[in-house]
């Protein structure tokens, strides 16, 4: 996809009112101010400039110049420590950003320009839930057909509105609930990314808007179902989770409650979307992520049962820049914007769905038998008593390793109680060593559990415990 095309993408969105806030479709003249900004730059095509709003027409208009420059996008979320927004823009060769107080100059990495690669169009970072983000090259090419898979999925009508509920400053705000409508002429309803403090003002939204589809998380959609009936919804809604895997009780329960389908979507930041889950999902499994989209040749396990995608929608690879030089690849054997090789673990059934049965890396292995932390989360997170659950593993002197599971409440905790609720669903080997109540689990700035961190506080422990 050429510059022109790529800027043509929200340019076009805004010439024929598929863009909309609250107070309708939103116009071409707010971009300007931003080009007159970059105007005054020494910038030239193929540069990276960082980009954070919060979401709202500022932030698309912001996008939209950029494009219009031939500009290489590298959004962070504004809830990104200003310091880590530097550092990962000045390491993906940006010598400005846009953000809400207007154009910055930042200290580069390097005394050399940093021109990115033809194809390249976005600069996204994976969530940091277990390190530093990685950043990770995009192209709209491969977004569209992303996008055209999805839509064949879901059968949306020409025009469908899609109302989304993160940032569109991180991936799934940007691919999900802004660019895939864009891509197959439907339309967005910008609005702000959902919180306690402002999920009154999203469901007037949904209310004055009644998108076709709602791309929430969990923690959203457990709102909904809570405070907001199926009238309030257009009658043909969809209501898809995009940031973490729902329990198959959850997502029963919640469509019940809503009266519409809640889907599943299961996606990377290297990959896009992978596939969407329909209705009929497997309870024995982590979670049944449903169908694939590009079909069943798009997806395979190999030896070491890890999910391989291989499709168009493949990125072209991890970001390097040295010295003003962009490289780009991807690890295990992946052939960047073709193949990409996972850390989920996975299955294929024989109806051709896709089945995650957890990660490489969350797989606790105690004398020899592997334990799933997801599945001993998913066991816990299922007791009223607990909010929030994060396993992690600990070395042990005569098994190796074992889980510890930290927590938040609902109220009183009896640990021997969820101890024994964990042995008698996994058996055993996935007996918690302690479990450890703590006032909140922190957060990467998208909303995941920040594994990383969790290690650091809690990750020292030992057990010797048979």
């Amino acid at each position: 996809m050429t510059e022109r095309e790529a800027a043509g993408v929200i340019d076009a969105a805004l010439a024929d009112g598929r863009l909309l806030d609250e107070n309708g479709p939103l116009d071409r003249t707010g971009v300007a101010p931003f080009v007159e900004a970059l105007a005054g730059t020494d910038l030239v095509a193929r540069e990276a400039v960082g980009l954070s709003f919060d979401n709202g027409a500022a932030c698309l208009f912001a996008y939209a110049a950029l494009a219009a420059r031939g500009l290489v996008a590298v959004p962070l979320p504004p809830t990104v420590p200003e310091t880590e927004r530097r550092a990962l823009w000045r390491r993906s060769g940006c010598r400005y950003s846009l953000e809400t107080d207007g154009l910055e100059t930042l200290e580069p990495a390097s005394d050399r320009r940093t021109l990115w690669p033809e194809e390249v169009d976005w600069v996204v970072h994976s969530s940091g839930s277990t390190g530093t983000p990685k950043a990770i090259a995009v192209t709209l090419s491969a977004l569209r057909r992303n996008a055209e898979d999805a839509k064949a999925i879901l059968g949306t009508e020409a025009g469908a509105l899609h109302l989304g509920s993160m940032s569109q400053c991180y991936t799934n705000g940007l691919y999900n609930a802004f660019l895939l409508p864009l891509l197959v002429g439907e339309r967005v309803l910008v609005g702000p990314v959902a919180s306690g403090l402002n999920l009154r003002h999203y469901m007037n939204l949904i209310r004055q808007g009644q998108p076709r589809v709602l791309w929430v998380n969990p923690a959203v959609l457990k709102f909904l179902n809570g405070r907001i009936g199926a009238d309030v919804f257009d009658r043909k809604a969809v209501l898809i989770s995009c940031t973490a895997p729902l329990s198959a009780e959850e997502a029963a329960e919640m469509e019940a409650a809503l009266e519409r389908p809640v889907l599943q979507s299961y996606g990377l930041s290297e990959t896009m979307i992978v596939s969407i889950e329909r209705p009929g999902r497997n309870v024995e499994t982590e979670f049944s992520a449903g169908v694939p989209l590009g079909g069943a040749d798009s997806l395979s396990v190999d030896e070491l049962e890890r999910l391989v995608v291989q499709n168009g929608a493949v990125t072209p690879g991890y970001a390097r820049v040295e010295n003003g030089e962009v490289s780009l690849s991807l690890p295990d054997g992946g052939l960047p914007g073709h193949s990409f090789v996972s850390q989920d673990l996975a299955q294929i059934d024989s109806a051709g769905n896709l089945l995650i049965v957890g990660r490489t890396s969350s797989m606790i292995n105690v004398q020899g038998v592997k334990v799933s932390a997801e599945r001993l989360e998913q066991v816990l997170s299922g007791d009223p008593s607990v909010r929030q659950a994060a396993v992690l593993p600990v070395p042990d002197r005569l098994a190796g390793e074992r889980p510890l599971a930290v927590i938040t409440a609902n109220g009183q905790v009896d640990s021997q109680a969820l101890t024994e609720l964990c042995v008698t669903h996994l058996g055993a080997k996935a007996r918690p060593i302690a479990i450890r109540v703590t006032d909140h689990l922190p957060l990467t700035a998208n909303g995941k559990i920040d594994r990383a961190e969790l290690c650091r506080q809690f990750g020292a422990e030992e057990s010797s415990v048979d």
